[in-house]
């Protein structure tokens, strides 16, 4: 057990570097925790699974919950989507990714894992 980790641990810097596989997706996370990008630009990025204004205004309601942000945040954001794309490659074969991240509305936007 202890190689196996042992192994996670090394191939992890390997990983990261090499990204998702998926361009597009690690496009829209950089947009979403970007705090240059403008809500205009992400709507636009975005505008192929945008199907009803009020999947408009939801977009834009998130976007500003991520504006709201510091940096710091913002970047601990990016590691945390980084862990998350990486624990998902570990679970593939073995049921899949048992987490589920649920957001709640509020005066102040924050994320529940």
């Amino acid at each position: 057990m202890k190689l196996a980790m042992v192994l996670m641990l090394v191939a992890l810097p390997v990983y990261c570097s090499a990204g998702s596989g998926c361009s597009y997706l690690e496009r829209v996370i950089s947009d979403t925790s970007d705090s240059s990008v403008t809500t205009d630009v992400y709507l636009a990025s975005l505008q192929e699974y945008i199907s009803s204004d009020d999947t408009t205004q939801a977009i834009k309601e998130l976007r500003e919950c991520f504006l709201k942000q510091s940096e710091e945040t913002l970047e601990n954001f990016s590691v945390f989507m980084v862990i998350s794309a990486f624990s998902d490659v570990l679970l593939q074969g073995q049921g899949g990714s048992k987490s589920v991240t649920r957001a709640k509305a509020s005066d102040e936007c924050y994320f529940c894992l």
